[in-house]
């Protein structure tokens, strides 16, 4: 997608004024895409190579409070798509998009903790965000949940005495 800086700046603009609106940004394949949807692209086009791309990704997705975008750019940072594998780098983006309202983030987020992948082992806070992401209705993080308190009720159990 390789996109201009004057097309950049715009696409900052719209971030800086309300990255959720309506408002249609002609791109240069001839369809007018929302700026939330250009964001998808340039997500895309950065995991496909186009490094050219990734400065303004970063920049844009700074400035606009989606916590969508900012997921996929923890994304793009935690399986090394199209930049260098960066674990601190995408719990940061994680963390960014769990305090914007994505339940994803805050179970990403969770489980680096859970596993010390970025950031330093924490389980008391990895749980913590964990229920968050509970809570919120993400269900990965439900099932999770239900099946490690599944297996500490049953190791519980077993260390009881016979009656």
């Amino acid at each position: 997608m390789v996109i201009s800086q004057n097309y950049c700046e715009r696409i900052v603009q719209l971030a800086l004024d309300d990255f959720s609106s309506d408002v249609l940004v002609p791109c240069s394949d001839g369809i007018d895409r929302t700026a939330s949807e250009v964001m998808f692209c340039l997500c895309e086009s950065v995991r496909q190579g186009h490094a050219d791309d990734l400065p303004c990704l970063l920049r844009i997705a700074r400035c606009a409070e989606d916590s969508e975008v900012m997921l996929q750019v923890g994304e793009l940072y935690l399986y090394g798509q199209g930049v260098e594998s960066s674990a601190e780098e995408a719990y940061a983006w994680f963390l960014r998009a769990s305090h914007a309202g994505s339940a994803e983030a805050m179970a990403r987020v969770g489980w680096m903790l859970l596993v010390g992948i970025g950031v330093a082992k924490n389980v008391r806070l990895a749980v913590d965000w964990l229920l968050l992401a509970a809570e919120e209705g993400y269900r990965p993080a439900q099932d999770f949940l239900i099946k490690v308190t599944s297996r500490a009720l049953a190791n519980a159990a077993a260390q009881l005495p016979s009656p």
